[in-house]
């Protein structure tokens, strides 16, 4: 994804669109909407935007008709995917609750619920943590999945389970994990610490679809924060993960007040991420200081904001390694690599674990495969 010199008015436009009161920005008066419209799509991002170009009203630079109907158009095909999605998320809850296993829907339409409007989140897969009623058995979950899938190869966090309408299922084991043994192993505690509430807190999907577990505030802020930290060392991000993580904040309850973030943050090897996410918060989304939960850095912040910008979601647009595309085993190996040398004056620690946590998992996926 080339470097684009209208993206700061991008931004700019993307901080009106989170704020429902914010007046008008000046960016609007020379945007180029055609192109606006080409970097939400690579970032995924078309829903959010849109809640800015439908507030517009009395500019000169209006966007033009086709502009409104392309918009549109996206827009429509976004909220028929998220209600089939929804229901396939309440499928999937359903159906592994008949066979015994407790569920928690993860991201996707569970983080969809934060935003004022979850039919504007761009969709993707279902991410649903299962465990067998009475504790975590990840060998019983493969087990089962492998019924229905024979040839489905499990990795050390998820095993893919089937598509419905199109829509792939992810079941996951373990919500995430660290590269480094001893940030993991306290992750991985925090999560078994955490669990029983995740499993039993409910919400209502949109449009009567169905009741699924989502995860609460406090096992978000640490779960999602991870997810996008190993999104960056191994593909790259987008400006999707990040507004889920600014819905997230914005939700957390006033009464959080007892919970040191900082410190947890350290303890888990997520601090020089999280300050990097604090200053993206702040600086690019306009997020309220009452709602960082640690000190923002705006070195880290800055490379952060360098890294969505040029691989759009997922790092799919990013031309410096392999056009974030993998050719072969070999070439994703070279891509690791690649992103583990530029990453690692940044991120030592999870970057100087990166390889000798992919011979671990070569090794438990021999064993589990």
């Amino acid at each position: 994804m080339a470097a684009d010199r209208n993206i700061g008015k991008y931004i700019e436009f993307l901080r009106f669109c989170l704020h429902e009161e914010a007046e008008i920005p000046e960016c609007v008066s020379d945007m180029n909407w055609h192109a606006l419209l080409a970097f939400a799509r690579k970032q995924s991002i078309v829903g959010t935007c849109w809640e800015g170009v439908s507030r517009l009203s009395d500019i000169a630079n209006k966007p033009t008709e086709d502009d409104i109907l392309e918009w549109m158009s996206i827009v429509g095909t976004i909220r028929k995917r998220n209600r089939q999605t929804d229901k396939v998320a309440a499928w999937t809850t359903e159906n592994f609750r008949k066979e015994g296993f407790e569920t928690c829907l993860l991201k996707g339409q569970g983080a969809a619920l934060l935003y004022p409007d979850p039919l504007l989140r761009m969709p993707g897969d279902v991410d649903v943590w299962v465990r067998p009623e009475g504790g975590q058995k990840e060998k019983e979950v493969i087990a089962y999945v492998r019924r229905f899938c024979p040839k489905s190869k499990a990795c050390y966090h998820h095993i893919d389970f089937v598509s419905k309408e199109n829509i792939p299922i992810e079941v996951h084991y373990r919500p995430q994990w660290m590269n480094s043994p001893i940030h993991n192993h306290r992750l991985q505690k925090f999560f078994a610490q955490e669990a029983d509430r995740q499993f039993n807190h409910t919400a209502e999907l949109p449009n009567g679809s169905g009741s699924i577990s989502v995860p609460t505030v406090r096992f978000n802020i640490v779960f999602m924060l991870a997810h996008v930290y190993n999104h960056l060392l191994h593909e790259g991000i987008g400006f999707r993960q990040l507004i889920d993580y600014y819905y997230l904040l914005r939700n957390r309850p006033a009464t959080d007040k007892e919970t040191n973030w900082a410190d947890l943050f350290r303890k888990l090897g997520l601090k020089s991420f999280a300050r990097a996410v604090m200053w993206l918060m702040q600086s690019v989304f306009g997020l309220e200081e009452k709602y960082l939960l640690d000190k923002p850095d705006k070195r880290l912040g800055q490379l952060l904001l360098n890294e969505m910008t040029e691989g759009g979601n997922f790092g799919k647009y990013d031309e410096r390694t392999l056009s974030g595309t993998y050719t072969s085993p070999m070439a994703k190996n070279v891509q690791r690599i690649l992103r583990d040398i530029r990453l690692m004056w940044y991120f030592p620690s999870e970057c100087l674990w990166e390889p000798w946590f992919r011979i671990y998992h070569w090794i438990w996926r021999k064993r589990n495969n």
